[in-house]
């Protein structure tokens, strides 16, 4: 008998081939994806590395998902960004970027500052006040949505003076010590957005004054401690036109600015202490600033306007002020004094 004949074996099974060039396309393909994945982990894990020390020092910092309520402190919180997926495994902060930032009450200010570079949508930054150096400088540099630079400086030389004003969005600016000479104040105007200077204890006289009547920009003035700056400096100042607020504590301003302040029509606040020196000219205590005669004030509350006013200047035994609501109407029948 014919055996039968025996099965044919089954082919194997032949692995899926491919060229190097489709394996390469693939890798491209896929890690288009996963960059574009990695370098928001890396970017969340790395901001959230700078909040963990800002906390650690005492420090506050908040990311977009914290709402400020109406008076500016945080208030709602409110749906983080990205999916909801990845935000389950990675955390709420890996699509959400760290906006406000307070080392007022942090330990060593100093040493957090430069890595705050890598809050890279840092737009409110709140500092105490701190000495200016190159790391300030090349952090602040770095931070280009920053809304707010309100700076308090412990002490800033000319050449960090200089050097600061190539940060356009700077409009605030605290400076103490005597480092701030005449020659510093020269570099306030390379600032083109500064709209509030206050200076403490410094080393300023009556030869800064026209220099700083030039900033078209300042809105508010304040002197401190500047013992060397008189009625003479304050006369450098009449061209103001856009300065509303004026203070000096400390200085030898003294009532001879009334006539001064005649020419400064735009001031809506002012408050003058001549420090030691004792008042004279003006011992009843109220007067017009139009015609410097004596008054009885007596308080009008209505929305007047600057144009149908008369300005009132209080000048008691140590101060010297008024404020926006110091006006009288033209037309109103003034009681003068003899």
């Amino acid at each position: 008998m014919f055996d039968a004949p025996e099965p044919a074996p089954k082919p194997k099974s032949r692995w899926w081939k491919y060229s190097l060039r489709t394996l390469l396309v693939l890798i491209l393909l896929v890690s288009i994806p996963l960059s574009w994945f990695g370098r928001d982990v890396f970017r969340s894990m790395r901001e959230a590395a700078v909040v963990r020390a800002i906390h650690e020092a005492n420090g506050q910092a908040h990311y977009d998902y914290w709402q400020p309520d109406e008076y500016g402190n945080i208030g709602a919180k409110l749906e983080p960004e990205g999916n909801w997926l990845a935000r389950k495994f990675l955390g709420d902060n890996i699509n959400s970027y760290v906006t406000c930032v307070d080392l007022r009450s942090a330990a060593d200010p100093e040493a957090l500052i430069p890595r705050l570079r890598h809050l890279s949508r840092l737009k409110y930054l709140i500092l105490p006040m701190i000495p200016a150096d190159e790391a300030l400088l090349e952090t602040l540099k770095q931070l280009p949505e920053l809304e707010t630079k309100e700076l308090d400086l412990e002490t800033c030389t000319p050449v960090l003076l200089w050097e600061l004003s190539e940060i356009d969005e700077i409009d605030t600016l605290y400076l103490h010590g005597s480092d701030v000479t005449d020659n510093a104040i020269e570099a306030l105007l390379r600032f083109k957005n500064l709209k509030s200077l206050w200076l403490y204890n410094t080393s300023v006289t009556d030869a800064a004054m026209p220099t700083l009547a030039q900033i078209a920009t300042l809105n508010e003035l304040v002197l401190n401690d500047a013992p060397q700056v008189t009625n003479q400096g304050f006369q450098a100042l009449a061209g103001m036109s856009q300065l509303t607020q004026f203070a000096a504590h400390g200085t030898q301003i003294d009532e001879g600015c009334v006539d001064v302040l005649r020419e400064m029509p735009s001031l809506e606040t002012v408050e003058i202490t001549p420090g030691q020196l004792d008042l004279s000219y003006y011992p009843w205590g109220t007067i017009r600033l139009d015609t410097r005669q004596p008054i009885i004030f007596k308080p009008f509350f209505s929305d007047l306007r600057r144009e149908e006013s008369i300005r009132v200047v209080h000048i008691e035994a140590d101060t010297i002020y008024f404020s926006e609501d110091d006006l009288i109407p033209i037309v109103e029948e003034v009681d003068e004094l003899p």
